[in-house]
């Protein structure tokens, strides 16, 4: 299906025009005009093109007809339909679009617009959207319909700010800060803080400080050597597990011909 830019005329091939008998040999010296070239817009009724014209054959049975801008000024379907005495049916399907669509798509000219109309699916006034575009974010006069502010339950109808909103909050006293930091607020904020806080350090609380003499630390030194360190001598009686950073030998194990460790040798320092 080709496409076509609305309202605009397009000099367009048509064809092969062959022959009803055989379905194969070209007709070339066909006389197509007005009459025959009919045409059907999306569901209208069909109707031969505007404009008069006889069409040239151009080569193997192609003929080249014009199709103006009266033909494609409906969007949508264009069917365009010749019946030929002598000649199998021709038809061509054809898709109208909008101008800027074709000057973008197909011709590369132009660019798709765009239009924002809804935020979170509500629709947005014209000024609401170019105050936004013009100015940037005022929040005395920019309220979204529709958006409901995180710390509230109001919900704008309009430019005009809330009773109780964050704007309203913020912005009705001195420096926009007063009503916020009240000394209530932050003793509210203060008493979160010191509950995570406890609630951290009940945790870290139940930390051994050390295992076996060993301090945390020192004791995943040695597990990571063993787990991941170097390791030689797995296949004698004395099995070496180096250090994580290759410095040193961090586990030295005597072992008998089935693995079992009689005695082991650590070195957790640094």
């Amino acid at each position: 299906m080709r496409w076509l830019k609305q309202t605009t005329s397009a000099d367009v091939p048509i064809g092969p025009f062959l022959d009803a008998t055989d379905g194969v040999t070209a007709l070339t010296g066909l006389t197509l005009t007005q009459p025959d070239i009919r045409l059907k817009k999306n569901a209208a009724a069909w109707a031969q093109k505007a404009a008069a014209q006889t069409l040239s054959h151009e080569e193997n049975g192609f003929y080249e007809v014009t199709l103006d801008a009266t033909d494609t000024g409906t969007l949508g379907l264009l069917r365009l339909a010749v019946f030929e005495s002598g000649a199998l049916p021709v038809w061509e399907d054809f898709l109208v679009v909008p101008a800027n669509i074709y000057d973008s798509i197909v011709l590369g000219s132009d660019l798709l617009d765009t239009s924002l109309v809804q935020i979170a699916g509500t629709a947005q006034s014209a000024t609401d959207l170019k105050d936004f575009a013009d100015t940037g974010y005022d929040p005395s006069s920019h309220k979204v319909t529709g958006v409901v502010l995180a710390d509230t339950v109001t919900t704008y109808t309009g430019n005009t700010p809330q009773t109780g909103d964050a704007y309203a909050r913020i912005g009705a006293t001195g420096s926009g800060l007063t009503s916020l930091a009240s000394a209530a607020n932050l003793a509210v904020v203060a008493g979160y803080v010191d509950t995570e806080i406890a609630a951290i350090k009940a945790k870290t609380d139940e930390i051994p400080a050390d295992i076996d003499g060993l301090t945390l630390t020192e004791l995943l030194r040695v597990i990571g050597a063993v787990l991941i360190g170097k390791a030689s001598g797995l296949d004698t009686t004395t099995a070496i597990f180096r250090a994580i950073d290759d410095s040193k030998d961090r586990v030295e194990a005597t072992v008998d011909a089935d693995g079992n460790r009689s005695a082991v040798t650590i070195d957790e320092t640094v």
